[in-house]
């Protein structure tokens, strides 16, 4: 007779293998390279590790999107160059992670303190989203849907273009 305890470790551990799974292929990590960022994929160990690291690259991403807030780039149209920018190149920084990760030519954790932390700190779906809404709200329709467009399709060629950089 199996004991409760054995089996709530055996669905534990599957639902740690699940989710490995599912990050690896959404994030284009090889399986051996995610065991080693999960630290085995069932020690939590190596969890506290990765939060500080994760904590750190959002540090230092959200420092960075706070500084290009200070230039002084505020168009008269109200179009919100600045959060454009910031996503446009946040995102052309992940396409160059993930294809370097792809290659398997960076560590796990490396990877994740750079999109997880560095890139999930500077980016701002959250300010697009407010900035869309408040274009629409005072009437600036075509802005706001320029600002969309653009943001969606710069955002996309930008990570293809990180990627086919790296080949």
């Amino acid at each position: 007779m199996i004991h409760h305890n054995t089996l709530h470790q055996v669905f534990y551990e599957k639902d740690i293998l699940e989710k490995r799974d599912d990050l690896a292929a959404h994030y284009r990590i090889s399986e051996s390279w995610m065991c080693a960022m999960f630290d085995g994929c069932t020690n939590r160990k190596g969890s506290n590790m990765n939060i500080i690291i994760v904590g750190l690259g959002g540090a230092v991403g959200a420092i960075c999107r706070y500084l290009i807030t200070l230039l002084p780039a505020n168009p008269e149209n109200g179009f919100p160059i600045k959060t454009c920018l910031i996503n446009v190149i946040g995102s052309f920084v992940i396409g160059l992670v993930a294809a370097l990760a792809a290659k398997n030519a960076m560590n796990p954790r490396a990877v994740m303190f750079l999109k997880v932390g560095i890139c999930g700190g500077f980016t701002t779906f959250s300010s697009f989203a407010l900035e869309t809404e408040g274009l629409l709200e005072k009437g600036s329709t075509g802005i706001a849907m320029l600002y969309v467009i653009l943001s969606l399709v710069f955002g996309v060629l930008a990570v293809f273009s990180a990627e086919r950089l790296i080949g």
